[in-house]
């Protein structure tokens, strides 16, 4: 009935009473706990859904850990504090956060990913995708503060920070690349790849790379 600021409070009762009844991380609780973020995000209260989301987290991990469900709710997580890090919720530290946990939602999927299907198994590349899209992110911060016009104890720290970024997203690039060598892509997909990661390279400045 998109009725969503009733429907918040109710389902939010309804969290209540099924953690109460059934113990603080019991499953009966996400779907509710999903109900009522949909709700929330419909009436725009994004810093609460955040707070719902952490607490969503925490039920899932403690619930489904080890399960196909575990890694589509990991993927879930990782969009969101995504979202939330585009959103700019809270102030500059809580926004680096965001973006942090990000990375290691992303991460955690690849990890279940990997026990449960192999090494080579295609559903590695959502979380891969997400952590790429994480280290541009990162790289971007570190490199606005790594300009600086002259040399520093801390910018070299900064600049040497940068190598650390660029290594990460070559890392994630050659994971991608490999993986789908492994399950015998074209070779225009693999070009596109090999195209991807000269992007990263000339993006972070290292031309002869690229």
């Amino acid at each position: 009935l998109e009725r969503h600021a009733e429907a918040a409070a109710v389902l939010k009762r309804g969290v209540h009473v099924s953690r109460v009844q059934s113990g603080l991380y019991a499953a009966a609780q996400i779907p509710l706990l999903k109900a009522e973020i949909r709700s929330l995000i419909a009436l725009n209260q994004f810093d609460e859904v955040d707070e719902r989301q952490r607490y969503l987290a925490r039920v899932e991990s403690e619930t489904l850990q080890g399960t196909p469900a575990s890694i589509s709710a990991l993927l879930d997580q990782g969009a969101w504090a995504e979202r939330a890090w585009a959103l700019q919720l809270g102030d500059q530290e809580k926004r680096l956060e965001h973006l942090a946990r990000s990375e290691q939602y992303y991460l955690s999927a690849f990890t279940e990913i990997t026990a449960l299907y192999g090494t080579q198994s295609m559903a590695l590349l959502k979380p891969l995708e997400g952590m790429l899209r994480c280290a541009y992110q990162l790289a971007d911060m570190q490199r606005v503060n790594a300009t600086g016009p002259t040399f520093s104890d801390s910018n070299h720290r900064q600049k040497s920070a940068m190598g650390g970024f660029y290594r990460r997203g070559e890392k994630v690039l050659m994971a991608i690349q490999g993986l789908k060598r492994a399950n015998a892509v074209s070779a225009g997909e693999e070009a596109y790849d090999l195209t991807r990661l000269g992007d990263w390279a000339r993006w972070m400045g290292r031309r002869s790379d690229a």
